[in-house]
């Protein structure tokens, strides 16, 4: 864990004074705290004992001594969105809630249930010269925007999705990562020669066999293309020749046997452990995997990672942001609004980074040294939301139709012939019953 320094005497007055510049300009006329309100209510997609969740505390506890707002907090973890929408349809709403991007649009955007934070954007960041819409670059739009541009996120974490390996085991990959399919290919079959297991995949996760279909049909359509694709209610785009082609380079991965042997029928987190205790290769993965295989890992590993390799062009990065939003019923949103941007201050959002282990959207801010391959990326190329947005859009469609398809083709039940024929017989159905 890195050092954060404490606040001197002249910083502490500084983010004192810029909070309750603030807070007065967004609640003059009104009684109470931030926003005019006493209090807010939150419900966390953390439990209070992860990382996350205590950096989350840490910041309530503090926002709570300097504004006098009064934080009710639920540690309710990852189902919070599903307690929000039984919420919506009659219950007590909260306030503040925070989830990844998809999660939160599917939620609250498609059925008008949020609210719009571009005023959040317009705010000073308390202790600084930078208001909100500064700190968060233009680049993270796409997981923080409608589809009409309004402002539905307030991102605070960021998710990068790469390919894994131990470069302590492949200082060869490490030196020149592949670029390329064809490149990576001939990697993975230097593996297989060398008595080693190429891929880790837990496939009995099928949003995890969704990343490998998903992406590479990015690379070939480009970013957009996918969720294009599956907004034709003829799902005549399945036929096209370059589909099929991206389809069957994720087939063969399976026909060639480079996945670990047993990911086809073991539990999550089975075989990202196997990954993390050096029997394969690489594993495909969002930037908590160091994190979340960091208890098991062999000793030494050292964690890089390389983007997706490139089947033509495009070479834009998948990635995801976790974020606060507020929905559209709330009572306290102001409040809710001036903790947002309490939160975006750098000395407590860096603690994202140096105490959670985890990319912020802030590029002023430290980075964990095993995700520093991944923040370069996050850095240098084009973000596509993962899935291209699918799960975020068509949600239903993606998780009972392309995701369970996806483990059938990466598990060799299927050939990508297949796959585009029963897809294109699923989309037909889906937009028959939602058009």
């Amino acid at each position: 864990m890195r050092y954060r320094p404490r606040l001197t005497t002249a910083t502490a007055l500084l983010a004192t004074a810029a909070l309750s510049a603030v807070l007065t300009a967004c609640s003059a006329g009104d009684e109470g705290g931030a926003g005019g309100a006493d209090g807010f209510t939150y419900w966390s997609m953390w439990q209070e004992s992860e990382p996350q969740g205590k950096v989350v505390a840490a910041a309530i506890a503090e926002f709570e001594q300097e504004t006098g707002v009064d934080v009710q907090v639920e540690w309710q973890g990852r189902d919070n969105v599903t307690k929000l929408v039984a919420a919506l349809r009659g219950g007590d709403v909260p306030d503040l809630v925070d989830q990844q991007y998809f999660t939160i649009k599917n939620a609250i955007v498609g059925n008008d249930q949020y609210t719009d934070l571009a005023d959040v954007y317009d705010m000073p960041v308390p202790g600084e010269e930078q208001t909100v819409g500064e700190v968060v670059p233009a680049k993270y739009d796409p997981f923080t925007t409608t589809d009409e541009g309004a402002r539905f996120l307030v991102p605070y974490e960021v998710i990068a999705y790469t390919l894994w390996y131990d470069a302590a085991r492949l200082p060869d990959v490490a030196a020149q990562p592949p670029a390329t399919w064809e490149e990576f290919t001939q990697v993975l079959a230097a593996s297989e020669a060398a008595g080693r297991n190429p891929l880790a995949l837990d496939a009995d996760i099928a949003g995890y066999t969704e990343y490998w279909t998903s992406t590479a049909l990015v690379r070939t359509l480009g970013p957009g293309g996918f969720r294009e694709l599956v907004s034709q209610p003829d799902a005549a785009g399945w036929d096209r020749p370059e589909v099929r082609d991206a389809l069957g380079k994720i087939a063969g991965l399976a026909a060639q046997g480079w996945f670990i042997p047993g990911y086809d029928s073991s539990k999550f987190p089975a075989v990202q452990s196997r990954w993390a205790q050096g029997e394969a290769d690489f594993l495909y993965m969002g930037s908590w995997a160091p994190t979340e295989t960091g208890s098991v890992a062999a000793e030494g590993v050292e964690y890089r990672s390389f983007n997706f390799p490139t089947f033509g062009s495009d070479d834009s990065l998948p990635a995801s942001a976790i974020g606060f939003a507020v929905p559209k019923s709330a009572e306290n949103a102001g409040a809710a609004k001036e903790f947002m941007a309490f939160f975006l201050n750098a000395d407590r959002l860096a603690k994202i980074s140096t105490e959670a282990n985890n990319l912020t959207p802030r590029s002023d801010l430290p980075v964990p040294p095993q995700l520093v391959d991944a923040n370069e990326l996050v850095s240098g190329k084009e973000l596509h939301p993962i899935a291209d947005g699918v799960a975020a859009t068509y949600a239903d469609f993606s998780r009972e139709s392309f995701q369970p398809l996806s483990a059938q083709l990466l598990t060799g039940g299927i050939t990508a012939d297949q796959f585009v024929e029963q897809i294109k017989a699923k989309q037909v159905d889906y937009w028959k019953a939602n058009g």
